[in-house]
């Protein structure tokens, strides 16, 4: 079988040389110009059931034999919706990066399973997600409309994230959160007078809690801004952004209550709100979404089967694994098992401390490889004793 599943996958090498130079573009494509391309690239592999959503998600999937357990490789493309994409014709000679790679190996491991018949006890999705201005629409569309209904039956999903061939489990939380302080200012002074805010959460950022796993929590100013109203003696309002990680020991509500308080302490007059920072999306298909820049803390246990069945999978074909955990990528497993609580890890070439460092050819058909032995230990029907001829 092993060798039946790297013979099918030499086989595919053009065909994945061609695509990982078409990939290289995605940073400069817009989320639909980059879906219609891995849309085409799945149907040319046979890929069943592709479609394109409203919100730029692309879903393909190869059929099992049965129904007993379905596995989903999810991908994400990251976009920022204030970049001007040009010259998109012209080529761009470059390697592929960790973000790009998992694109090219979720879609060629299902390619891979499709070409050498592997059996399969239920289906195997693949989904390319777009992810813009850091916000989880793409995700939270694609699971409360595609997957509708049908996620009791999902049996785990890989996240086709870098994690250097290591199991990833989980990561810190994050969100974007704003201080708006809006009160009578002596003289137009907001400015001088958000200072001494900014240095009172510089203060916080040295008292914040620890998980053993997944790090410390952590607290960025990101920005200030102000805006006048009227002569000096009106109201005038000033905001303060934060860029916050936080653990699962910390709740969303309290950060929050807890910000709104430190600049209580400190501004005795005035309206202060504290709040999650808001994103204006506008997809192709003219969907105007409001989205909360805010990701859940989500950590999969140790010694949950799809975990161990994954790592023993990748520890008997010579991959030296281990568990391991994101420290800075923000992943879909916020969604998918802290919300959902769908049996999630990570897994896939490069690292996120070397994000900037192109990903070779070799190591993403390593990760392919990796991917289907991982996919038939979970969902695939047994085939002891099948030689070649038979399957």
């Amino acid at each position: 079988m092993r060798q039946l599943i790297k013979n099918r996958l030499k086989g595919l090498k053009s065909s994945l040389g061609d695509f990982y130079k078409k990939t290289s573009c995605f940073s400069r494509l817009g989320p639909l110009e980059a879906a219609k391309t891995i849309a085409s690239c799945m149907e040319e592999l046979g890929l069943e059931g592709v479609s394109i959503d409203k919100t730029d998600n692309v879903v393909g999937f190869v059929d099992g034999y049965d129904n007993k357990g379905d596995l989903i490789l999810i991908s994400t493309l990251n976009f920022d919706s204030r970049r001007s994409n040009t010259n998109v014709d012209k080529p761009l000679h470059r390697e592929i990066l960790p973000s790009e790679a998992g694109v090219i190996s979720s879609i060629y491991t299902a390619a891979l399973v499709k070409k050498a018949f592997l059996p399969l006890e239920g289906k195997l999705f693949v989904c390319s997600v777009p992810r813009i201005d850091c916000c989880d629409v793409g995700i939270k569309h694609i699971f409360q409309e595609y997957f509708k209904g049908k996620t009791s039956n999902i049996k785990g999903i890989i996240l086709c994230e870098p994690t250097g061939f290591n199991i990833y489990l989980g990561h810190r939380g994050h969100m974007e959160y704003e201080i708006s302080v809006k009160r009578r200012f002596p003289e137009a002074s907001s400015s001088v007078d958000a200072l001494a805010l900014i240095e009172e959460l510089k203060k916080v950022s040295r008292t914040l809690p620890h998980n053993y796993a997944l790090g410390d929590s952590s607290l960025r100013v990101k920005n200030f801004n102000h805006v006048l109203e009227g002569d000096f003696l009106s109201q005038k309002e000033f905001k303060v952004t934060v860029d916050r990680f936080f653990v699962p020991e910390e709740k969303l509500s309290d950060i929050l209550h807890r910000a709104k308080s430190i600049a209580e302490n400190i501004y005795d007059k005035g309206k202060i709100t504290a709040s999650v920072a808001e994103a204006k999306i506008n997809t192709a298909d003219g969907l105007r979404i409001i989205s909360r820049k805010e990701f859940s803390p989500w950590k999969m246990e140790r010694n949950h089967p799809f975990v161990v069945s994954c790592l023993e999978v990748l520890g008997e074909n010579k991959f030296d694994a281990s568990l391991g955990y994101w420290k800075e990528t923000l992943t879909q497993g916020s969604y998918t098992f802290g919300k959902l609580k769908i049996p999630t890890v990570g897994f896939g070439p490069g690292s996120e401390d070397q994000k900037d460092t192109p990903v070779s050819l070799r190591q993403i058909e390593k990760a392919i490889y990796a991917n289907a032995l991982m996919v038939m230990r979970n969902v695939g029907m047994p085939a002891f004793g099948w030689s070649r001829d038979e399957i």
